[in-house]
């Protein structure tokens, strides 16, 4: 419907399942690209005890930060999009979202190399920003996703954000192996909370639903 020259995407028709499959398609390539990177880095690092503990805290991020939507948030996002006025303005979301997601992980990419390679090294701010930084803009953009989209999750992420950016200046004087504990450990943390709020946003959006 126009007003004067106005189009309101909600009066749109939109196939919105479709394009959140295809959303949810890119998320996998992205995290897939970033796991054969982690492999590359692996085969060129030495094989000794540090090096084969980096790449296992390297694996253990991805796995947290593909918990951390895959665990149940896709069914949040699905069902909030299928019952919302204007789904058009909501996968426009989730898309402008991916191009952030692709930056988050290229950084988390490109910091992974680095400590895998040199995992008992001094620390540096650079692997700190790349290894910290990366998840802080996938865990944000995520939250920015979720607040537009189903009003929940999002607080959860900012915590977490929170706590990597505070673990992030410790890591300018932490060994990469060091710093990829911290970072796992925070992750897990986040990724089993993430898990029990998005049952609970799935299991309000069912029953509110069914009034």
């Amino acid at each position: 419907m126009c007003t004067g020259r106005t189009l309101h995407s909600r009066e749109l028709a939109f196939d919105a399942e479709h394009m959140l499959e295809r959303l949810r398609l890119f998320f996998i390539i992205l995290l897939g690209e970033t796991v054969l990177t982690t492999g590359r880095a692996m085969t060129d690092a030495p094989v000794d005890l540090p090096s084969v503990l980096a790449t296992a805290g390297v694996y253990t991020a991805l796995v947290c930060l593909w918990a951390a939507y895959f665990g149940g948030g896709e069914d949040v996002i699905t069902d909030s999009v299928t019952h919302s006025p204007d789904p058009v303005r909501s996968v426009r979301h989730g898309v402008n979202s991916a191009y952030l997601v692709l930056a988050a992980l290229v950084a988390l990419a490109v910091g992974s190399e680095l400590a895998i390679a040199h995992p008992t090294e001094h620390g540096s701010l650079t692997v700190a920003l790349l290894l910290f930084g990366g998840p802080v803009l996938y865990l944000a953009t995520t939250a920015w996703f979720f607040g537009t989209t189903t009003g929940g999750a999002w607080k959860e992420r900012l915590l977490a954000c929170l706590a990597l950016t505070a673990a992030g200046v410790a890591a300018v004087w932490l060994p990469p192996l060091a710093s990829l504990a911290l970072l796992d450990l925070i992750l897990i943390t986040t990724a089993l909370t993430l898990i029990r709020t998005h049952q609970h946003l799935t299991d309000s959006l069912k029953a509110a639903t069914t009034e």
